[in-house]
């Protein structure tokens, strides 16, 4: 595991670096992954900066599978990009591009002529995975597959027919809460001593989704694309940290199977069984 020290974050990479050490104890979770890896005859990849980290498994995999790869990794300089040592025994499949050196990576040279048997990983700022996204719209639908350290430039603007204000019923413990503009669900119903599980508060990891069986709720994650979207239906999750609000067609109640409900009309009584998970209404004001 790979943390880059970032002395404007929420902590977690300062204690990692400064209060974590060789045989110290430390409780975690299993993994969220949302950067899998596929089987394919070939692969390109693409990291900046530590976004190197989610490669190097990946290149062992396709390394372990025989299969034809080759990675272009940038950064700011050759000096602070991790493994360039342990890269080097592959040899002319790994292309080291620091950018004090040569500028701004050589995407057309890997990405300008699409090919079906290829699958393009990329993890790094968001200025490269723009520019890779942008290469890769001429290739194969799903020959890309990316990830981000931070939600989407636009991920938390509003659709035109979302909602400014709404209530959040608990089902559970029955509190209602109301949400306002430019408060996220999470960070509301949170203030309200209601738990629930979150990490990146961004959009970005998935640790805050929850399954909504009706309605459309204004997606403004960056882990559902389009696709995802189109093939989950009504049962698309919603990220509850990023200011997630009903819909325009929210006019149903959106039942979960998990923890969450959303609808923008005032709830109507629903018969459930006692077993079953609760869940969250969200309603106008």
């Amino acid at each position: 595991m790979g943390v880059l020290l970032d002395p404007n974050g929420r902590g977690g990479s300062k204690h990692v670096h400064h209060e974590l050490h060789k045989g110290a104890r430390i409780q975690v979770r299993g993994p969220r992954n949302h950067f899998p890896f596929q089987r394919a005859n070939r692969y390109q990849f693409i990291a900046g900066g530590t976004g190197i980290t989610p490669m190097l498994p990946m290149i062992e995999a396709a390394e372990a599978d025989g299969a034809d790869w080759h990675l272009m990794y940038g950064g700011r300089q050759r000096s602070s990009m991790a493994f360039v040592d342990e890269l080097s025994k592959y040899g002319e499949r790994v292309t080291i591009w620091p950018l004090n050196e040569q500028g701004m990576p050589d995407l057309a040279s890997v990405l300008g002529s699409p090919r079906d048997d290829t699958l393009v990983y990329c993890c790094g700022p968001e200025g490269l995975l723009s520019a890779v996204e942008q290469f890769c719209q001429s290739w194969p639908k799903d020959a890309l597959h990316i990830e981000r350290f931070a939600a989407k430039p636009d991920a938390h603007t509003p659709s035109e027919a979302a909602l400014d204000n709404f209530q959040v019923l608990c089902q559970r413990s029955g509190i209602t809460i109301d949400v306002g503009p430019g408060e996220s669900i999470l960070e509301s119903i949170k203030a309200k001593g209601v738990s629930m599980l979150a990490s990146c508060m961004e959009g970005i990891c998935g640790t805050c989704e929850v399954a909504v069986l009706e309605g459309s709720p204004d997606h403004r994650d960056s882990v559902l694309d389009d696709d995802d979207l189109d093939a989950l239906g009504v049962g698309a999750g919603v990220q509850l940290g990023v200011h997630g609000q009903p819909g325009p067609d929210s006019g149903h109640r959106n039942g979960v199977d998990d923890d969450l409900v959303a609808l923008k009309r005032p709830p109507t009584p629903v018969h459930r069984d006692v077993r079953e998970q609760p869940m969250l209404d969200l309603v106008p004001v």
